[in-house]
C-alpha cells in the first residue's frame, strides 16, 4: 500500500465496544503507519519514532498497566461529538481517554490544546509526559501564552499537522488504493460539467493572501465564490451530501489554505479529493510529497494567475487531458472521519479530522513511556521559527 503523508467523560474499555464508530468517508481499518521506538536528534530535540517491525506491525512492548491519557482541554468536535472514540482502531492497546480534569494527578499523558491555553498552566508531576497539541497554524494560535515561562518548557512530545511532530496529527491522508474492475464512464462525467470553478470560503482577508490571487484568477477565469466571503451554497445541516453535489458539478475547485506554513494543509484537501473534480491548491506544503502530482494542479507551478487561467481553458476543452486527472486520482483514496455535533440553537457542526490512527500512535507511544526521551526547552521557537513565509506571488 502507498501512503502519502477525549472525551466528554471518563470512558470504560466495556464502554468501548457500545460507542458508535464515527462516519468516515473511507475505511481506516488497513492503515500501515511508518512512524516509528527510535530515537533521533532534530534541531537539537530528540524525538520518538515507534519502530517497524517485520511484517509491517508496530510493535508494542506489552504491559499490565494501563495508561491513562487525558485531553485537558479538548476543541469542541472532539469534546462534543458523541461518535469521538480515539481507541477504535487498536482496541488492544492497554490506554483510556478521557477528559475529566479530576484524573489530572492520575494520567500518564496529557494533551494539551494550544488553541485554547489556560493562563495558568495545571500543576505537571514528574511521572507525566504533556503532548502539544494544534492543527493551526502559528498566525491562529495566540502566541504571548507560548512565550511565557508559564508554557514555554512544558512540554515533552508534540501532536501537530507538522510531519515532524512525536504523532504527526495532519487533517487527513492519501493513500493507494486497489480497485478490481472499475468501469466509470469518465466521458459522462466531462460532458455533466458545466460549471468552471468553484471556492467555497468564509475567511475572507488572510495572511496568505489568497483572496488577492483570486481576484486575479477570476480576470481570465471564472471562478464561482460562496460560503461566508460569497453566496450561501449548503447549510451545516446534511453539509456533506450537499457539499459534495455542489462541488461535483464544477470542472475545478480552489484548495487556497489561508496560511502559508509548512506541512499546513487543511480539511478542504483531502476532503474534497474523492470528489469527481480538480482541485487546484496553493499552500507552504510541497504537495507531491502527501499526494501523487496528475491528480491535482498546484498554482505554484504558473507564473501568474493568467498563466494558470490559460492552462485551465485548454483543460476544460480536452476531455482526454481532463479524465486523466480523474484516472489517476481513482488509484488513491482520501482517509479522514467525520465529526458532527450540535451547538448553540441546535446548529450542527461537522468537522473532517484524522484523529484515529494518530490516537492509537500515541497511546503505542504511552506503553513505551520510558523509552520516550523528548523534551522541548522551548516550544515556542519549535513552532514558530521559520515555520511560515509571505506570499510572493501576489502585490503585499
Amino acid at each position: 500500500m502507498l501512503l502519502f503523508i477525549v472525551v466528554g467523560v471518563k470512558i470504560r474499555l466495556e464502554r468501548l465496544k457500545e460507542i458508535k464508530q464515527p462516519k468516515s468517508i473511507q475505511s481506516t481499518q488497513n492503515i500501515v503507519h511508518d512512524h516509528g521506538v527510535n530515537t533521533s536528534a532534530t534541531g537539537g530535540i530528540s524525538r520518538v519514532i515507534l519502530v517497524d517491525e517485520p511484517g509491517n506491525k508496530t510493535y508494542v512492548k506489552p504491559t499490565s498497566k494501563k495508561k491513562l491519557i487525558l485531553w485537558y482541554n479538548p476543541p469542541s468536535y472532539v469534546r462534543l461529538s458523541p461518535t469521538f472514540n480515539p481507541m477504535q482502531l487498536c482496541p488492544e492497546l492497554n490506554c483510556e481517554f478521557t477528559s475529566n480534569k479530576d484524573t489530572l494527578k492520575m494520567s500518564d499523558i496529557v494533551i494539551i490544546n494550544a488553541h485554547a491555553l489556560p493562563n495558568k498552566s495545571p500543576i505537571k508531576l514528574p511521572h507525566q509526559k504533556w503532548v502539544f497539541f494544534t492543527q493551526e497554524a502559528p498566525p491562529h494560535i495566540k502566541h504571548r501564552k507560548l512565550n511565557t515561562d508559564v508554557w514555554r518548557n512544558k512540554f515533552d512530545l508534540t501532536a501537530t499537522y507538522r510531519r515532524d511532530s512525536d504523532v504527526p496529527t495532519p487533517y487527513g491522508v492519501i493513500t493507494g488504493v486497489k480497485r478490481n474492475n472499475l468501469e466509470r464512464n469518465y466521458t459522462e462525467i466531462f460532458r455533466r460539467k458545466k460549471r468552471a470553478a468553484a471556492w467555497i470560503v468564509s475567511h475572507c482577508v488572510t495572511e496568505g493572501k489568497r483572496e488577492s490571487v483570486v481576484s486575479e484568477l477570476r480576470k481570465f477565469f471564472r471562478v464561482d465564490i460562496f460560503g461566508g466571503c460569497g453566496k450561501t451554497i449548503c447549510s451545516r445541516y446534511k453539509d456533506s451530501q450537499c457539499l459534495k453535489e455542489k462541488v461535483n458539478e464544477y470542472m475545478f475547485y480552489i484548495s487556497f489554505e489561508n496560511t502559508l506554513c509548512r506541512d499546513y494543509v487543511t480539511e478542504k484537501f483531502f476532503r474534497y479529493y474523492s470528489y469527481d473534480t480538480l482541485q487546484i491548491v496553493r499552500g507552504g506544503m510541497n504537495y507531491s510529497e502527501i499526494a501523487p502530482p496528475g491528480t491535482y494542479i498546484d498554482y505554484s507551478d504558473f507564473k501568474s494567475a493568467k498563466n494558470l487561467a490559460s492552462y485551465l481553458k485548454n483543460l476544460a476543452n480536452n476531455e482526454e487531458q481532463y479524465t486523466a486527472y480523474l484516472k489517476r486520482k481513482d488509484g488513491y483514496k482520501s482517509l479522514y472521519e467525520e465529526y458532527s455535533y450540535k451547538f448553540s440553537q441546535g446548529v450542527t457542526y461537522v468537522h473532517s479530522h484524522y484523529f484515529n490512527q494518530p490516537m492509537c500512535d500515541l497511546c503505542k507511544l504511552s506503553l513505551n513511556i520510558s523509552q520516550t526521551t523528548s523534551k522541548y526547552t522551548d516550544i515556542y521557537n519549535w513552532f514558530y521559527t521559520n515555520e511560515c513565509k509571505k506570499p510572493i506571488d501576489v502585490e503585499l
